[in-house]
């Protein structure tokens, strides 16, 4: 980092980065659990509010969650 230039970053901020990205990527918490070594899920939970559109892609696949026109 130091050689990059990188200035206040630590191994956590790029952990911290990689689990966020695979959340918004939409990558299931389950799968980022066990990617980042949580032990416990409530650690994973923390993600949760960065894969939204994900969770509005899932509705969508409902048959009766599709989006109407007027929507």
């Amino acid at each position: 980092m130091q050689r990059a230039g990188i200035q206040n970053c630590t191994l956590h901020t790029l952990r911290h980065s990689f689990a966020s990205h695979l959340a918004i990527q939409g990558v299931p918490l389950m799968q980022i659990q066990k990617l980042m070594g949580h032990s416990d899920y409530d650690t994973t939970l923390i993600y949760a509010h960065l894969s939204v559109e994900s969770n509005r892609d899932a509705v969508h696949s409902l048959p009766f969650g599709k989006p109407t026109e007027e929507s």
